[in-house]
Order: structure tokens, then C-alpha cells, then sequence
């Protein structure tokens, strides 16, 4: 079995996203709270927020499966088939109902940009199929989601503060 399969071996590399995700996790979770009203006042703004959000929470519970000692890679990956199924279901729902709040020139657009993070989404139920079956490149997947993931909520939480109103002086 090679390292693609071997769960004990990416615990190095899920420590360090598990630690990075949590710490931006935060800090966004701070910085949307502080801008609320400019966050809520905008369905893309709302969007952006959720999105990283969002990303940030599952590379965390991504990472904490990983981690979690001594589990089979059949374990591991029927976690991760199940967490793909939920934040793909959670993610379609959300992305409708962002695209119907949106005006109607702007939806297309927004649709092939969401797009671009969903193959972080598939790649999780890819890797945990790939985990179960012994084939596909198993966790080599999640490395896919990681990157997007990272940069994906990095782009906008970047685009809630440049393209967010600056926040009322009081």
C-alpha cells in the first residue's frame, strides 16, 4: 500500500493545514464580524463570506479525520465519502439560492466562478472513494482541496475587503 493510501502518513501535512485553517478561520471570522452590515448587505458579499468561511471549517474536520489515530483507510474513507456528500449537498443549496438573489446579468458569471471551487469539493469524495476501493491516488485528492481551498478563501476574504463599502465612521 503506498503513501497515497497510508492515512498515518499525511498526518504531518493535516496537522500543519488544520493548524493554518484554524488561525485564518478566525482571524475572517473576526473580520466579518466587525464588518457585518457591509457582509450582510450584499448577497455576494454574503457569498464571499460563507464561502471562505465555509472552505476554512472543512479543511479543519478534513484535517481533524486525518488525524484521528489508528483508523483503517476503509474508515477514513467512508468519513470522507460521507463529508463530501454533505458539503457537496449544503454547497448546491447554497450556490442556488445565491445565484437566485443575484440579478440576472450577473448570474452566469457567478456560476462559472463557483465552479472553480467545486473541484475542491468533488476532490474530497474522490479521495475517500479512492481510500475505500485501494485506487484513484486516495489522499492525493484532498491535496487538491487544501490548495483550492486555501486559495479560494484567501481570494475572498481579499474581495470582501477591497470590494466591500468601507464601514461607516462613528
Amino acid at each position: 500500500m503506498g503513501r497515497a493510501y497510508d492515512p498515518g502518513a499525511w498526518q504531518p501535512f493535516f496537522e500543519a493545514v488544520v493548524a493554518a485553517a484554524a488561525a485564518l478561520l478566525g482571524l475572517l471570522f473576526v473580520a466579518a464580524s466587525v464588518r457585518v452590515a457591509v457582509v450582510t448587505d450584499s448577497p455576494r458579499h454574503r457569498a464571499r463570506a460563507r464561502e471562505a468561511l465555509g472552505q476554512l471549517l472543512v479543511l479543519v474536520i478534513v484535517g481533524v479525520l486525518v488525524l484521528v489515530p489508528g483508523q483503517s483507510r476503509h474508515v477514513l474513507g467512508a468519513e470522507l465519502l460521507i463529508l463530501g456528500g454533505v458539503v457537496g449537498a449544503v454547497t448546491v443549496r447554497l450556490q442556488t439560492n445565491t445565484l437566485q438573489r443575484l440579478p440576472p446579468e450577473l448570474r452566469r458569471g457567478w456560476l462559472v466562478r463557483d465552479l472553480t471551487y467545486d473541484v475542491g469539493v468533488v476532490s474530497i469524495a474522490i479521495a475517500g472513494l479512492g481510500l475505500v476501493i485501494g485506487s484513484l491516488g486516495g489522499l492525493y485528492w484532498l491535496v487538491v482541496t487544501v490548495v483550492v481551498f486555501f486559495v479560494w478563501s484567501s481570494l475572498q476574504a481579499w474581495s470582501l475587503l477591497i470590494e466591500a463599502p468601507p464601514a461607516p465612521k462613528t
